[in-house]
Order: C-alpha cells, then sequence, then structure tokens
C-alpha cells in the first residue's frame, strides 16, 4: 500500500510538470547566446609607406599612378608595441557599396558588379600572413600591376590587416559573438587623373526583407570607374494610379563606390500588401557650388530622375509580413489554454480512476486478512458505501440488503 501511495504521487507530480511546461512553452521561441567579445586592444600599428608617384601625396592610403602594363611594389610598415610575436592575417578586396551608402574596401562577400573589368584583387598580390616580432616591426610589400589596356577612371579596392587571436571558440549552442580588430589601408590605381563623370543607373525595384523588417529595395548601379560622391537620394513609393506617398526616404552623405551596385532600402515600418506600386526618386552627386542642381540649400553638379513600376504579389507580401518583427502575428493562445484544459480534465479523470483502483485493491487486502464471517459482512457493507450505493437506493432494495444479510448471519449459525 505504501508502494502504491508513492506510485499515484509521483504520476500526479508528472503530469502536473508536463502540463506547466506546457503553458509555458506556449508555442514561443527559446533562444541562446553565447560571448566571447572580451575588449581586444590593438597590439599592433599600420603605416602606409606612400610611393612618389601618389596621385595625391597628402592621403592615408595608397592611390597610385601607373602606366598601362607596369609594375610596382608598395610597403606597409607594422609595428609591435607588446612583448610578444603577434601574427597578422592580410587580404586584399576590391570596393564595394553596402545598403547605408558606404564604401566597403575590406574583402567580403558581396557579388562582384557586371561593369568591374579589371578587379583589384587580380593586380595586386602580398603575403597572406605577417608575423611581427615582440617590440619590433616589419615591412610587408605589396606588388601592384596596372592592366596592359589604356583607360581613364579609378580601379580601387583595400587591404586589410587583421591580428589573429588565440580565443576559443564557445561550443554551446546558440549564437556565438566574437569581436575581431583590424586595419583596413585603402588601395586605388589609376592610369592618370583625367576626370571621369559618375553615372547612376536603377536596375530593379522589389519588395523584401533587412533584418527581419520589411523593406523596398531599390538597386542602384555606379557603371563608370568613378566614385559617386555627395550622393543624395529622396525616394517616394505611392500606389500605381495614387499620389498618396505610402513610404518615403530623404537620405544623404552617400557614396558609391566605383563599378558596383546597392539595394538602397526604404523601410515600410509595418505591414505592406499586394498591389502595383511606383517607385519615384530624384538622386544628386557632388558638391559644387556653382552646380547646377539644388536641394535643400545644397548645390550639386549631378542629378538623376528615376520612376519605375514594381508588383508585389500575395505570397510576397505575406512571406514579408511573416518575417518582420514589427507586423502582429496571429495570436493562438487560446488553443493552448484550451489544450491545457483539455490535458487538466485528463488529469482529474486519470487521478479519480487512480484513487478507486487504489480503494478497491485496499478492502481486497483487507478482507482477506479477515477469518470472522460477520467481519466480511461488515467489509461488504462499507464497500457498498464507499461506492454509493446507498445514494440512490430505494427503501425497497435497503429491505432487500437486509434480508440477504440475515440470511448470511444465519448460514454463518449452521456452519
Amino acid at each position: 500500500m505504501k508502494n502504491k501511495k508513492i506510485n499515484i504521487s509521483r504520476i500526479i507530480i508528472i503530469l502536473i510538470l508536463a502540463l506547466g511546461s506546457l503553458t509555458m512553452f506556449k508555442g514561443g521561441r527559446v533562444l541562446a547566446a553565447t560571448s566571447s567579445s572580451q575588449p581586444v586592444n590593438f597590439g599592433f600599428t599600420v603605416s602606409p609607406e606612400l610611393p612618389s608617384n601618389q596621385a595625391a601625396s597628402n592621403l592615408g592610403y595608397f592611390d597610385v599612378l601607373l602606366d598601362p602594363g607596369k609594375s610596382q611594389t608598395v610597403n606597409l610598415v607594422l609595428r609591435n608595441a607588446t612583448a610578444s610575436p603577434i601574427t597578422v592575417d592580410c587580404t586584399i578586396g576590391s570596393a564595394s557599396t553596402n545598403s547605408n551608402g558606404v564604401v566597403e574596401y575590406a574583402l567580403n562577400a558581396a557579388k562582384a558588379d557586371p561593369t568591374l573589368a579589371y578587379n583589384i584583387v587580380d593586380y595586386a598580390h602580398m603575403q597572406s600572413k605577417v608575423v611581427i616580432p615582440a617590440k619590433s616591426m616589419s615591412v610587408v610589400p605589396v606588388t601592384v600591376k596596372m592592366p596592359s589596356a589604356s583607360f581613364d577612371g579609378v580601379v580601387a579596392g583595400g587591404i586589410t590587416l587583421q591580428q589573429e587571436t588565440t580565443e576559443k571558440k564557445s561550443t554551446a549552442k546558440g549564437v556565438h559573438i566574437q569581436n575581431k580588430y583590424g586595419y583596413v589601408v585603402g588601395l586605388l590605381m589609376q592610369q592618370n587623373t583625367n576626370l571621369v563623370a559618375p553615372k547612376l543607373n536603377l536596375l530593379q525595384v522589389a519588395g523584401s526583407d533587412l533584418n527581419y523588417h520589411n523593406v523596398i529595395n531599390a538597386h542602384y548601379q555606379e557603371p563608370a570607374k568613378a566614385y559617386l560622391k555627395d550622393m543624395w537620394i529622396d525616394a517616394k513609393v505611392t500606389a500605381k494610379g495614387s499620389n498618396t506617398v505610402l513610404y518615403s526616404m530623404d537620405q544623404g552623405n552617400m557614396k558609391m563606390a566605383p563599378n558596383s551596385n546597392a539595394q538602397i532600402p526604404i523601410y515600410t515600418k509595418g505591414a505592406i500588401k499586394a498591389g502595383t506600386y511606383l517607385y519615384h526618386a530624384v538622386v544628386y552627386g557632388q558638391y559644387d557650388g556653382s552646380g547646377p542642381f539644388t536641394y535643400k540649400g545644397q548645390h550639386y553638379r549631378y542629378r538623376w530622375i528615376f520612376d519605375q513600376e514594381f508588383t508585389i504579389t500575395g505570397a510576397q507580401a505575406a512571406a514579408m509580413n511573416k518575417k518582420d518583427v514589427t507586423v502582429p502575428k496571429p495570436d493562438y493562445s487560446w488553443a493552448w489554454w484550451l489544450l491545457g484544459l483539455l490535458l487538466l480534465l485528463l488529469l482529474l479523470l486519470l487521478l479519480l480512476l487512480l484513487l478507486r483502483r487504489y480503494k478497491e485493491d485496499a478492502y481486497d487486502i483487507e478482507g482477506a486478512k479477515l477469518h470472522d464471517k460477520g467481519d466480511r459482512i461488515k467489509l461488504r457493507e462499507r464497500r457498498r458505501k464507499t461506492y454509493f450505493y446507498f445514494d440512490d437506493l430505494s427503501k425497497a432494495s435497503q429491505e432487500r440488503i437486509t434480508a440477504e444479510r440475515n440470511a448470511m448471519q444465519e448460514n454463518v449459525v449452521e456452519e
């Protein structure tokens, strides 16, 4: 009997815990993150040794003037101020433009623009790893070669120097954050200083998502071998056939790298509907005090005007809204409460069945120990009361039970 009490208690506790864990989960997501972003000090410094054939001598990066087909070696000086050797990883990447309108010179996963005829990765080379001795310096050579074909404009890229860390990555499940520090030194090559005017194309406009937010992406391209500087975009999105502005952006101080492209987003700041839209943008470029175009009191040398229709289907709108964290999602909490209530009812039903079975087993065990016939009669009557037989019995039924009891007593006397 003691073991049965323990087993019943265990079953009840397990069921309650299962119900509790279900209501606590309630369809949510569990996120785990580990961080190893401890402060890291720059153990080394970088200084470019600018050659005499720089396009401009007051720069902190390389801008080399070379004749077609010519090669040259430029140097980077790396200094280590610490008491231990430092290993530095070295990479070269082509200049690209990110979605914020910022030029990036580090090697990244951006796909090269189709108009990029000369990728600096193919024309500049250096060792991939450098060890700087303790409290010393290293001179790192970079070999550059100008393409043999003649052209006006610039080939742009950068050199990334990143210190290796001995930090061990976490093996725990979740997001691992590891900060890396380094330097990026610009590396530009041109054959002459002839002015090349920037160009701007609008390749495509489409609905998309960025960092779990709905956006309208305008895919801009700079196809010329020139920087588009001081870029300012005044853009509006309306439904086709309507003058009501649904989404807009008015952003400046942007820049595009030569022969690059970028998705410049307009955030919808909420749910988006399926339909056909019109993207209208006026883009200004290059500050010029005597420029022919004026916007917000500033004169610009260049201006482009774009109008492009685009369509968002029902399936696209649903997928975008599902990803957007700012869009309210359907509340199915009632289903979890209903499921919890059903489990609670099942728990109570199971508890009643277990108690009833327990009482039956207990009476059978007690009855087996009884030797006197009279005690057996009392046990039988008590079992009838346990199952609530007397609650609904009529008077005639009670008399019949009394007669049966008297008959059993007579049999006992005869024995």
